[in-house]
């Protein structure tokens, strides 16, 4: 019992966590036709290009609908950043597209906001 207690010990550092962080961002417009959503994605390191779709804190995917159709709505989610603590400090960039009525989504490109998580 012992041996498995310091086993267990020995595995805490490399455990990973979710962390939560506030993308406050401006609707974009849609490429073509009325703005149906937004879909916020992030990715790892300074130059990252590999986005994967958010999650809310809720562990659902962080998708917006549009209030009015057209862009340019002030808006707020908070999305869940899954870390590794033996990898602080990390960088993550975040992108939101535009996704109009008919399912067309804009580039992950455009970088949003970037934010830097710390030990």
């Amino acid at each position: 019992m012992r041996k498995l207690f310091w086993v267990l010990l020995c595995l805490l550092p490399s455990l990973a966590w979710a962390e939560p962080l506030t993308v406050n961002y401006t609707e974009p417009a849609a490429q073509a036709g009325a703005l149906a959503s937004t879909k916020i994605y992030w990715c790892i390191g300074s130059s990252c290009t590999n986005f994967v779709l958010a999650r809310k804190t809720d562990n659902t995917f962080a998708i917006q609908a549009s209030d009015d159709g057209n862009g340019g709505d002030a808006k707020s989610i908070d999305i869940s950043i899954p870390l590794n603590e033996a990898d602080l400090p990390i960088t993550v960039r975040i992108a939101v597209t535009s996704v109009n009525t008919s399912g067309n989504e804009t580039d992950k490109t455009a970088v949003t906001a970037t934010h830097t998580f710390s030990p």
